[in-house]
Protein backbone atom coordinates (compact mmCIF):
# COMPACT_ATOMS: atom_id res chain seq x y z
CA UNK A 1 0.00 0.00 0.00
CA UNK A 2 2.66 2.24 0.56
CA UNK A 3 4.46 1.26 -2.34
CA UNK A 4 1.86 1.96 -4.22
CA UNK A 5 1.39 5.86 -3.02
CA UNK A 6 4.75 6.51 -3.51
CA UNK A 7 4.84 5.25 -7.24
CA UNK A 8 1.72 7.55 -8.00
CA UNK A 9 3.44 10.18 -6.01
CA UNK A 10 6.69 10.10 -8.23
CA UNK A 11 4.62 9.33 -11.68
CA UNK A 12 1.69 12.22 -10.92
CA UNK A 13 2.02 15.77 -12.64
CA UNK A 14 1.60 17.22 -9.38
CA UNK A 15 0.92 21.16 -9.62
CA UNK A 16 1.31 20.92 -13.46
CA UNK A 17 -2.36 19.97 -14.33
CA UNK A 18 -3.45 20.92 -17.82
CA UNK A 19 -6.66 23.41 -17.81
CA UNK A 20 -9.93 21.84 -19.54
CA UNK A 21 -9.57 23.16 -23.48
CA UNK A 22 -11.99 23.32 -26.04
CA UNK A 23 -12.25 20.48 -28.42
CA UNK A 24 -11.24 22.65 -30.91
CA UNK A 25 -8.12 23.77 -30.20
CA UNK A 26 -6.31 20.79 -31.44
CA UNK A 27 -8.51 19.43 -34.23
CA UNK A 28 -6.77 20.49 -37.31
CA UNK A 29 -3.47 18.74 -35.79
CA UNK A 30 -5.16 15.75 -34.80
CA UNK A 31 -6.98 15.29 -38.75
CA UNK A 32 -3.54 16.00 -39.92
CA UNK A 33 -1.74 13.11 -37.69
CA UNK A 34 -4.65 10.84 -39.07
CA UNK A 35 -3.69 11.31 -42.51
CA UNK A 36 0.01 10.74 -42.03
CA UNK A 37 -0.52 7.91 -40.06
CA UNK A 38 -2.64 6.09 -41.30
CA UNK A 39 -3.30 2.43 -40.07
CA UNK A 40 -4.89 -0.99 -41.16
CA UNK A 41 -5.84 -1.47 -37.24
CA UNK A 42 -6.58 1.03 -34.38
CA UNK A 43 -5.12 -1.00 -31.91
CA UNK A 44 -2.81 -4.21 -31.29
CA UNK A 45 -3.52 -7.04 -33.43
CA UNK A 46 -4.67 -9.87 -31.55
CA UNK A 47 -3.81 -12.25 -34.75
CA UNK A 48 -7.74 -13.04 -35.15
CA UNK A 49 -8.81 -10.63 -37.81
CA UNK A 50 -12.58 -11.65 -36.79
CA UNK A 51 -11.90 -10.81 -33.09
CA UNK A 52 -9.96 -7.66 -33.74
CA UNK A 53 -12.75 -6.69 -35.96
CA UNK A 54 -15.90 -7.55 -33.61
CA UNK A 55 -13.61 -5.50 -30.49
CA UNK A 56 -13.62 -2.55 -32.25
CA UNK A 57 -10.37 -2.76 -33.79
CA UNK A 58 -8.12 -4.84 -31.79
CA UNK A 59 -6.89 -4.21 -28.27
CA UNK A 60 -7.12 -0.16 -27.74
CA UNK A 61 -5.16 1.88 -25.52
CA UNK A 62 -6.65 2.62 -22.34
CA UNK A 63 -9.09 0.44 -22.46
CA UNK A 64 -9.91 -3.95 -21.02
CA UNK A 65 -11.59 -6.20 -23.08
CA UNK A 66 -12.51 -9.48 -21.74
CA UNK A 67 -13.06 -13.11 -23.10
CA UNK A 68 -14.75 -15.26 -20.95
CA UNK A 69 -15.83 -19.31 -20.71
CA UNK A 70 -16.43 -22.21 -18.77
CA UNK A 71 -13.60 -24.14 -16.78
CA UNK A 72 -11.36 -25.91 -19.07
CA UNK A 73 -12.74 -24.67 -22.37
CA UNK A 74 -9.44 -23.15 -23.50
CA UNK A 75 -9.08 -19.56 -22.41
CA UNK A 76 -5.20 -20.25 -21.17
CA UNK A 77 -4.49 -21.53 -24.86
CA UNK A 78 -6.27 -18.78 -26.68
CA UNK A 79 -4.11 -16.06 -24.16
CA UNK A 80 -1.10 -17.94 -25.22
CA UNK A 81 -1.42 -17.90 -28.89
CA UNK A 82 -2.34 -14.30 -28.72
CA UNK A 83 0.52 -13.40 -26.58
CA UNK A 84 2.43 -15.24 -29.57
CA UNK A 85 0.96 -13.48 -32.22
CA UNK A 86 1.47 -9.69 -29.81
CA UNK A 87 4.87 -10.65 -29.58
CA UNK A 88 6.52 -11.81 -33.23
CA UNK A 89 5.26 -8.25 -33.75
CA UNK A 90 8.07 -6.99 -31.43
CA UNK A 91 5.25 -5.65 -28.74
CA UNK A 92 5.87 -7.23 -25.10
CA UNK A 93 3.59 -8.48 -23.24
CA UNK A 94 2.66 -9.02 -19.73
CA UNK A 95 1.29 -12.17 -18.58
CA UNK A 96 -0.57 -12.50 -14.93
CA UNK A 97 -1.37 -15.89 -14.24
CA UNK A 98 -3.66 -16.64 -10.98
CA UNK A 99 -3.56 -20.38 -11.11
CA UNK A 100 -1.05 -22.08 -13.08
CA UNK A 101 2.68 -22.28 -12.75
CA UNK A 102 5.41 -21.21 -15.68
CA UNK A 103 6.11 -24.42 -16.51
CA UNK A 104 2.76 -25.47 -17.57
CA UNK A 105 2.59 -22.16 -19.59
CA UNK A 106 6.06 -23.69 -20.99
CA UNK A 107 4.10 -26.57 -21.84
CA UNK A 108 1.69 -24.91 -23.99
CA UNK A 109 3.91 -22.75 -25.62
CA UNK A 110 6.20 -25.45 -26.92
CA UNK A 111 2.89 -27.46 -28.51
CA UNK A 112 1.54 -24.47 -29.85
CA UNK A 113 4.41 -23.35 -31.78
CA UNK A 114 5.89 -26.86 -32.07
CA UNK A 115 2.63 -29.09 -33.06
CA UNK A 116 3.96 -31.80 -31.01
CA UNK A 117 1.06 -32.73 -27.93
CA UNK A 118 1.45 -31.59 -24.69
CA UNK A 119 1.19 -34.67 -23.11
CA UNK A 120 4.57 -35.82 -25.27
CA UNK A 121 6.23 -32.47 -23.95
CA UNK A 122 5.54 -32.90 -20.42
CA UNK A 123 6.64 -36.02 -20.28
CA UNK A 124 9.79 -35.60 -21.86
CA UNK A 125 9.27 -38.41 -24.49
CA UNK A 126 9.70 -36.23 -27.42
CA UNK A 127 13.45 -37.62 -26.81
CA UNK A 128 12.78 -40.95 -28.41
CA UNK A 129 11.43 -39.03 -31.47
CA UNK A 130 13.94 -36.93 -33.68
CA UNK A 131 11.20 -35.21 -35.31
CA UNK A 132 9.50 -34.30 -32.37
CA UNK A 133 13.15 -33.17 -30.67
CA UNK A 134 13.72 -31.29 -33.63
CA UNK A 135 10.76 -29.38 -33.58
CA UNK A 136 10.87 -28.67 -29.56
CA UNK A 137 14.08 -27.34 -30.38
CA UNK A 138 12.72 -24.60 -32.88
CA UNK A 139 9.70 -23.98 -30.80
CA UNK A 140 12.32 -22.99 -27.91
CA UNK A 141 14.57 -20.81 -30.00
CA UNK A 142 11.04 -19.14 -31.16
CA UNK A 143 10.28 -18.69 -27.69
CA UNK A 144 13.66 -17.48 -26.89
CA UNK A 145 12.99 -14.22 -28.92
CA UNK A 146 9.06 -13.26 -27.89
CA UNK A 147 9.04 -10.65 -24.85
CA UNK A 148 6.38 -12.37 -23.03
CA UNK A 149 6.75 -11.44 -19.76
CA UNK A 150 5.39 -14.05 -17.20
CA UNK A 151 4.39 -13.59 -13.57
CA UNK A 152 2.45 -15.53 -11.04
CA UNK A 153 -0.13 -13.59 -9.06
CA UNK A 154 -1.87 -16.47 -7.01
CA UNK A 155 -1.19 -14.98 -4.27
CA UNK A 156 -1.51 -11.60 -4.65
CA UNK A 157 -3.82 -9.33 -3.19
CA UNK A 158 -5.56 -6.74 -6.59
CA UNK A 159 -3.40 -3.53 -5.12
CA UNK A 160 -0.38 -5.69 -5.64
CA UNK A 161 -1.30 -6.66 -8.91
CA UNK A 162 -1.92 -3.43 -9.98
CA UNK A 163 1.71 -2.18 -8.38
CA UNK A 164 3.18 -4.81 -10.51
CA UNK A 165 1.70 -3.99 -13.66
CA UNK A 166 2.77 -0.10 -13.10
CA UNK A 167 6.58 -1.41 -11.60
CA UNK A 168 6.56 -3.40 -14.71
CA UNK A 169 5.87 -0.26 -17.52
CA UNK A 170 8.06 2.08 -15.82
CA UNK A 171 10.99 -0.01 -15.28
CA UNK A 172 10.88 -1.18 -19.50
CA UNK A 173 9.74 2.17 -20.36
CA UNK A 174 6.92 0.45 -22.15
CA UNK A 175 4.88 2.69 -24.76
CA UNK A 176 3.34 -0.26 -27.07
CA UNK A 177 2.29 -3.35 -24.79
CA UNK A 178 -0.21 -5.86 -23.99
CA UNK A 179 -1.46 -6.69 -20.61
CA UNK A 180 -2.60 -10.53 -20.27
CA UNK A 181 -4.90 -11.03 -16.79
CA UNK A 182 -5.57 -14.96 -16.11
CA UNK A 183 -7.89 -14.41 -15.04
CA UNK A 184 -10.17 -11.84 -13.64
CA UNK A 185 -11.73 -13.27 -9.88
CA UNK A 186 -12.57 -11.46 -6.74
CA UNK A 187 -9.09 -11.10 -5.01
CA UNK A 188 -8.25 -9.84 -1.39
CA UNK A 189 -8.55 -5.70 -1.24
CA UNK A 190 -6.81 -4.34 1.89
CA UNK A 191 -7.63 -0.67 1.07
CA UNK A 192 -11.35 -1.13 0.78
CA UNK A 193 -11.56 -3.84 3.65
CA UNK A 194 -12.52 -7.67 3.04
CA UNK A 195 -16.47 -7.64 3.97
CA UNK A 196 -17.53 -6.91 0.44
CA UNK A 197 -19.62 -9.11 -1.81
CA UNK A 198 -17.59 -10.91 -4.35
CA UNK A 199 -19.89 -8.63 -7.24
CA UNK A 200 -18.60 -4.96 -4.95
CA UNK A 201 -14.78 -6.45 -5.17
CA UNK A 202 -14.91 -7.14 -8.78
CA UNK A 203 -16.84 -3.71 -9.22
CA UNK A 204 -13.60 -2.07 -7.70
CA UNK A 205 -11.03 -4.09 -9.26
CA UNK A 206 -12.43 -3.48 -13.05
CA UNK A 207 -12.31 0.08 -11.87
CA UNK A 208 -9.12 0.26 -10.80
CA UNK A 209 -7.80 -1.93 -13.31
CA UNK A 210 -9.64 0.59 -16.30
CA UNK A 211 -8.21 3.30 -14.77
CA UNK A 212 -4.37 2.01 -14.85
CA UNK A 213 -5.05 0.84 -18.40
CA UNK A 214 -6.20 4.72 -18.50
CA UNK A 215 -3.41 6.23 -16.99
CA UNK A 216 -0.67 4.54 -18.49
CA UNK A 217 -1.93 4.26 -22.10
CA UNK A 218 -2.15 0.44 -22.35
CA UNK A 219 -4.34 -1.94 -23.37
CA UNK A 220 -5.69 -4.56 -21.20
CA UNK A 221 -6.97 -8.22 -21.88
CA UNK A 222 -8.86 -9.76 -18.89
CA UNK A 223 -9.91 -14.04 -19.23
CA UNK A 224 -13.34 -14.15 -17.11
CA UNK A 225 -15.16 -17.74 -15.86
CA UNK A 226 -18.38 -18.18 -17.39
CA UNK A 227 -21.20 -19.21 -15.06
CA UNK A 228 -23.65 -22.39 -15.74
CA UNK A 229 -25.77 -20.77 -17.48
CA UNK A 230 -22.84 -20.23 -20.19
CA UNK A 231 -23.45 -24.40 -21.31
CA UNK A 232 -26.55 -23.45 -22.86
CA UNK A 233 -26.17 -19.85 -23.77
CA UNK A 234 -24.47 -17.07 -25.14
CA UNK A 235 -25.69 -14.02 -24.18
CA UNK A 236 -23.72 -11.75 -22.02
CA UNK A 237 -25.48 -12.36 -18.65
CA UNK A 238 -23.70 -15.88 -18.61
CA UNK A 239 -20.53 -13.72 -17.16
CA UNK A 240 -20.10 -14.67 -13.76
CA UNK A 241 -21.29 -11.04 -12.04
CA UNK A 242 -22.26 -9.65 -15.83
CA UNK A 243 -23.28 -6.48 -13.94
CA UNK A 244 -20.25 -5.17 -12.28
CA UNK A 245 -17.68 -7.09 -15.56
Amino acid sequence: MVENKVLNFLISEVGDEEEPELFNTSIDEYISFLRENKVDIVGISSGFPSYDKYIGGGFRKGGVSMVGSRNKIGKTGLSLNIAINVGKNKIPVLYLDTEMKKEDHLDRLLAILSGVEISTIETGKFENNAIFLNKINNASKEIKKLPIFYKSIASKSFPEILSIIKKWILKNKIKDCLIILDYLKSMKYESIGNNLSEYQLLGFQMMDLTNLCIKYNVPCLALVQLNRDGITKETSDIISQSDRL
